[in-house]
């Protein structure tokens, strides 16, 4: 099997390769507009006008739902108001979870726990910390994973100690549950007033998902070194 090692440096290589394949078609494509005088008063107002700017939020449309009236018949309702198509997807994105049968528990089989004492190393996070992507969008807490990136020498031993310390007390902060949730079209739908064309996305706090992606890899590590997923 491939170590985690070779991956992390397989992966480095690919995403070299694709953004010197990047910087390269955009260098060409510069080079191509201002060969003739029209392309180079094209880009040239593209920079004054567009360029650095964010790009343009997309208007939620009118959205089509469908509801149980007063005598329990399927109709289809328009939303207009920004609140009651807040409340829809909503609706839509958390509905509310079904009871589970826990009727097996007491009789289950169960191996036994695996003791983990070993704590969160430096090097862990640090690595953690060069494994995210630099501007990915940041939750409520507007950080982004670059600050992480400049600051990590200064930030590693807070985070050394912190993480240990909500994995020996076994207490996750709830700033690190909150989240901004965005709703996405989903790609090649015909119809965007339907309210099933959209998928949403949650942003949590940097700090939280670093700690997740930490404990994601010690989880993978220790089910892989005591045999216990499937060979396949």
């Amino acid at each position: 099997p491939v170590s985690e090692e070779t991956h992390r440096l397989a992966r480095r290589r690919k995403v070299t390769t694709i953004r010197r394949a990047k910087q390269k078609e955009f260098r060409e494509h510069i080079a191509t507009a201002t060969n003739t005088l029209q392309g180079l008063f094209r880009l040239a107002k593209w920079a004054r006008l567009r360029a650095g700017r964010p790009r343009e939020l997309p208007q939620l449309p009118q959205l089509l739902v469908k509801r149980r009236n007063e005598s329990g018949e399927t109709v289809t309702v328009k939303l207009d108001t920004l609140p009651e198509k807040l409340d829809a997807l909503r609706e839509k994105f958390f509905p509310k979870p079904k009871d589970a049968d826990l009727t097996d528990i007491e009789t289950g089989l169960y191996p036994e726990p695996i003791n983990i004492d070993e704590e969160i190393q430096e090097k862990e996070i640090r690595d953690a910390i060069q494994h995210v992507t630099s501007d990915k969008a940041p939750g409520l807490d507007q950080i982004p994973n670059r600050v992480l990136k400049k600051a990590e020498e200064w930030l590693i031993p807070h985070f050394h100690k912190l993480f240990n310390a909500t994995i020996r007390i076994g207490y996750h902060p709830k700033a690190w549950k909150a989240a901004i949730t965005l709703a996405l079209r989903k790609p090649n739908k015909e119809d965007y007033t339907l309210i099933g064309s959209y998928r949403p996305i949650a942003l949590f706090n940097t700090m939280g998902k670093l700690l997740e992606l930490v404990m994601a890899r010690k989880l993978s590590e220790l089910a892989e070194s005591n045999g216990t997923l499937p060979e396949t």
